[in-house]
């Protein structure tokens, strides 16, 4: 393989890196206690109300407004929304491992616990 093309290769293979780590930094990924680096105090506050008030049409709307929120809504849908918010509600109070097996079972990643 020449030199330019694993240049090609690997700039790509970078890039598509690099996109998903941007993508999956995005979240706050179940935990309550951390505001994502794109995401306002207002916007934080009007997820977690509609989260707390079980209102799968407010938090779907919500998550639909912003971009790296494909995963949530391929996995979460008006049925498992009990589930979910079940999962957010022991993140909340520090159960990170109760709230993780329930994640896991609607198909997401554990609970961010931070660096």
């Amino acid at each position: 393989m020449s030199p330019y093309l694993k240049g090609i290769l690997g700039g790509v293979v970078l890039g598509l890196f690099l996109l998903g780590g941007v993508q999956t930094g995005e979240a706050w990924r179940g935990n309550p206690n951390i505001q994502g680096p794109y995401c306002t105090k207002a916007r934080q506050q009007a997820v977690h109300q509609a989260i707390e008030n079980g209102n799968y049409a407010e938090w779907r709307s919500l998550m639909e407004q912003r971009p790296g929120q494909k995963r949530v809504l391929d996995v979460v849908n008006e049925d498992n929304f009990p589930q979910f918010v079940q999962a957010y509600q022991l993140a909340k109070k520090g159960d990170f491992d109760g709230a993780d097996k329930i994640r896991l079972q609607l198909g997401l990643p554990p609970v961010y616990r931070g660096n």
